[in-house]
C-alpha cells in the first residue's frame, strides 16, 4: 500500500454485503460501485455489532470493541489505530466525518493531520447525554454510584467536551450548508463559554438540565440555566412530523420517519467540501465517512426527497426486473451515493492520481422480513445477516484469507 501516492477510505455507515449479491441489479443500481468490484475485490467481512460504538473500535484499532473501555469512549484508551501506522509510514491523513465521531468522547480522529468535519453540531450535546452520561445517571439512580461520584464523573468528561468545541475550530463556514452542518457561530461561541463556567461554578445546574432536557434538544439550551419547555409547540412538531411521515410512508409503501432535530449531510456536501482542503501533491490516506444510506428511511431534510427524484426510474427498472431485500430508500440511496462516488474519483484522476480504494462499512440495516418482527424489538437479536454482514471491496484484485 506505501508504493501509492493516493488511498481512498469510503466508509459508508449501514451498507451490506448482500447489496452486491445480484450483479445484474448492481449493474443498473450501482455502476461505479460494479466497475471498481468487476476490477478489483469483493470479500463478505462481519462486523462486531450492529452499531457504530462496537464497530468502529475493531476497524481503527484491530481489537474487539469493548476493550479499553470501548463502548462509551471509541477508541480514546487504545494502544494505537492504524492510520498512526500510516502517518509514520509517511501518508497526510485527512478525515471526513458526516457524523460526530470526532473529539475526546470517540477519538477517531487519532493519527490524522487534518479533520473537517461535517455533521449537525446538535448531535454532539445528543450523543454526550445519550450515550455517554445517561449512563452514569443510570448507576447513580440505581445507587450503585455516589452523587459525589457522579459531580465529578460529569465536570471532568463534560469540560474535556466543551474544552475541545471552544478551542477547536472546525473549519466549515461554507454558507451553501445549512446552519447547524456549520461551525459553531459567535452566539454560540459564547453560550458554550457560558456552559462551561456554570458547570465549574455549579455542576448541579448541568445535571439538572441533562435530566430533564430531551437529549436531542440540549443544544437549544447551552448556557441556559432556567429553562421552560414549551409543551404546546412540542405537540405541535410532533404532530406535524406524523401528518408528514404518514404521508411519505404512503408515497413509498414503506415506514418514513422524520428527524427534527438532526440533519443528514448529503454525500455531495461532504465530497466537494472535502476536495477543496485536500492537497493532492502530498502522498494521502483520505478518508471520507457517508450516512446517507443509513438514514434512508428517516427525513431529516425535505430537500432529500428532490436528490433522491432522478433515480425514481432506475429503481422503477430494477425491481420490475429483480426482487430486492432493501427498502426503496435504501435503494435510492444507494443510487445516489453510487453517483457522487463516481464523481469522487474521477475528480482525482482527472488530477493525475489513481488512488487504491477500499470500501466497506461498520454494520449493515434492514430485517429481514422471513424473521419475527418481534426480534427486532430486543436489542440481543439484531445481529442477523442483513445488520452484521458488510463488504470490503478494494479496487485491486487481490486474495483476501478467510482467516
Amino acid at each position: 500500500m506505501t508504493k501509492y501516492s493516493q488511498v481512498l477510505f469510503l466508509y459508508i455507515d449501514a451498507l451490506r454485503f448482500d447489496t452486491f449479491s445480484n450483479k445484474k441489479l448492481c449493474k443498473i443500481l450501482l455502476p461505479n460501485l460494479s466497475k471498481i468490484i468487476n476490477n478489483g475485490t469483493i470479500k463478505k467481512i462481519i462486523s462486531n455489532g450492529q452499531v457504530t460504538q462496537v464497530s468502529m473500535p475493531s476497524i481503527f484499532c484491530q481489537r474487539f470493541p469493548l476493550d479499553y473501555d470501548g463502548y462509551s469512549t471509541g477508541i480514546r484508551n487504545f494502544p494505537r489505530s492504524f492510520v498512526e501506522d500510516l502517518k509514520e509510514n509517511g501518508f497526510h491523513n485527512t478525515f471526513i466525518p458526516s457524523t460526530y465521531l470526532t473529539g475526546p468522547m470517540w477519538c477517531l480522529e487519532r493519527g490524522f493531520d487534518d479533520v473537517i468535519c461535517i455533521y449537525d453540531k446538535r448531535q454532539i450535546f445528543d450523543r454526550f447525554v445519550r450515550h455517554f452520561f445517561k449512563y452514569y445517571i443510570n448507576e447513580f439512580d440505581l445507587k450503585k454510584i455516589t452523587k459525589k461520584q457522579l459531580i465529578t464523573k460529569l465536570k471532568s468528561e463534560y469540560k474535556n467536551l466543551l474544552d475541545y468545541l471552544i478551542n477547536r475550530f472546525r473549519g466549515v463556514n461554507n454558507l451553501k450548508l445549512p446552519r447547524f452542518l456549520r461551525d459553531f457561530d459567535d452566539l454560540e461561541f459564547k453560550q458554550l463559554k457560558k456552559e462551561l463556567l456554570v458547570l465549574e461554578s455549579d455542576p448541579e445546574k448541568i445535571l439538572k438540565k441533562m435530566k430533564q432536557i430531551p437529549p436531542e434538544q440540549y443544544f437549544k439550551y447551552l448556557g441556559e440555566t432556567e429553562f421552560l419547555l414549551n409543551k404546546k409547540i412540542e405537540f405541535l412538531k410532533i404532530t406535524f412530523k406524523k401528518i408528514v411521515s404518514n404521508l411519505l410512508s404512503l408515497f413509498f409503501l414503506e415506514l418514513v420517519s422524520i428527524k427534527a432535530n438532526r440533519m443528514t449531510p448529503f454525500a455531495s456536501e461532504v465530497i466537494n467540501f472535502g476536495l477543496e482542503k485536500i492537497n493532492f501533491k502530498k502522498k494521502n490516506f483520505i478518508m471520507f465517512q457517508f450516512m446517507d444510506i443509513h438514514d434512508s428511511n428517516t427525513l431529516t431534510r425535505f430537500t432529500q426527497i428532490f436528490k433522491l427524484i432522478r433515480y425514481l426510474p432506475k429503481l422503477l427498472y430494477s425491481r420490475i426486473r429483480f426482487k430486492s431485500k432493501s427498502s426503496k430508500l435504501y435503494d435510492l440511496n444507494l443510487c445516489y451515493l453510487d453517483h457522487q462516488i463516481g464523481k469522487l474519483i474521477n475528480t482525482i484522476k482527472i488530477k493525475n492520481k489513481n488512488p487504491l480504494i477500499f470500501i466497506t462499512s461498520d454494520h449493515g440495516q434492514g430485517w429481514d422480513n422471513q424473521r419475527k418482527k418481534i426480534s427486532n424489538n430486543q436489542w440481543g437479536f439484531k445481529t442477523f445477516y442483513e445488520r452484521i454482514d458488510v463488504p470490503l471491496i478494494i479496487s485491486k484484485k487481490i486474495k483476501i484469507s478467510d482467516n
